[in-house]
């Protein structure tokens, strides 16, 4: 008995390491791999036929430290320019069992540059925290002119109301 306990662990140890990364695919052929590090998510960018940039992204104090992303979703590309992405996580339980299953998610621009990227745009798009929600159908890519609009229910700007905006990317891959 001790030993089939031992072997079953042993084939649920790796599954489990397997579960803190991931890979999505870019419109323009590459992807990006994400893994944790130091709670910190760590970007692995590649382009087709270009060498692999690495982006380490800052998460707020209402991510459960440590915690894996839940979802890693690649929502535009400008090619060779900027990727526009959202990442969830876990929220940090709050009192009286508030936020125990809630969820923090963001927006991020990641600009790219010949051999370097950088997260140029963090904005939080829901928190069981802070009390943000997206409306449906939330978030919109629009390819041309490259733009992201975003529709909350509770925005966070106007506590507790609905808020609307638009992140348009720049030639130069940079949110304006």
């Amino acid at each position: 008995m001790r030993t089939a306990c031992l072997f079953s662990l042993a084939l649920l140890v790796p599954a489990v390491a397997a579960s803190a990364q991931g890979t999505v695919p870019l419109p323009s052929g590459g992807s990006v791999r994400y893994s944790t590090e130091n709670s910190r998510t760590r970007l692995e960018i590649q382009a087709r036929g270009a060498k692999p940039i690495t982006v380490l992204l800052d998460r707020d104090k209402f991510v459960l430290p440590g915690a894996d992303a839940l979802n890693v979703r690649v929502i535009g590309e400008v090619k060779h320019r900027a990727i526009v992405l959202t990442d969830t996580y876990p929220s940090r339980p709050a009192g009286m069992s508030l936020c125990q299953a809630g969820e923090e998610r963001f927006l991020r621009v990641i600009t790219l540059s010949r051999h370097s990227g950088r997260e140029t745009l963090r904005l939080k798009l829901e928190s069981c925290r802070e009390n943000l929600e997206l409306a449906s159908p939330g978030l919109e890519w629009q390819q041309e002119p490259p733009l992201a609009r975003i529709h909350w229910l509770l925005g966070p700007s106007k506590s507790g109301s609905p808020e609307e905006r638009v992140v348009r990317i720049g030639h130069d891959g940079r949110p304006r």
